[in-house]
């Protein structure tokens, strides 16, 4: 090798800007313990299948009020009791019911919570075969209750019959 070729000399830009590998490592670890304290709280959150299933039915008998209100056709949540399963169907103009089918995996219930009972104005309470609740073109539902449980606690959920509005109360409340 040459002595006459020149050497690359290092520029003096001022002081070195970044991270240290220690540093980085600290932050991490804090990260970490960060994580480890608030993923067992988001857990424990997510665990209320009761008051997930509860809004989910909310949410259902809103879109159908809403629904029935803007297209003028009568709307339907079908409840199977024995099966535990709900279902949405609309009226057609000739009165034949059609189950809107893109609703069936929303409305699936955990397996540990029980449709208890339905109660519909007029009709009184269901708590064996089917019932439904009926969502009329003029933005009005029949007053009706349903109850869900998990075997330790109840929910009543009531629906609002001129909003579609649903009030979840813990606890078994009668219309």
């Amino acid at each position: 090798m040459s002595s006459d070729q020149p050497r690359a000399q290092p520029t003096d830009s001022g002081p070195e800007r970044g991270f240290t590998l220690l540093e980085l490592s600290i932050v991490i670890i804090l990260l970490g313990l960060f994580a480890s304290f608030t993923v067992p709280l988001l857990n424990r959150f997510n665990r209320d299948d009761l008051a997930w299933s509860a809004r989910r039915i909310a949410g259902a008998v809103q879109f159908l009020y809403n629904e029935a209100a803007i297209s003028g056709r009568e709307h339907r949540l079908a409840i199977e009791l024995g099966e535990n399963r709900l279902s949405v169907e609309v009226i057609e103009k000739d009165g034949k019911a059609i189950r809107l089918e893109h609703w069936g995996k929303k409305l699936d219930l955990p397996e540990d919570i029980r449709i208890k009972d339905v109660q519909v104005t007029g009709r009184g309470q269901i708590a064996t075969g089917s019932a439904t609740i009926r969502f009329l073109p003029g933005g009005y539902l029949e007053e009706s209750l349903l109850h869900l449980t998990d075997q330790t606690r109840d929910l009543t959920l009531l629906f609002n019959p001129f909003t579609g509005a649903t009030e979840i109360r813990e606890g078994y409340y009668e219309l």
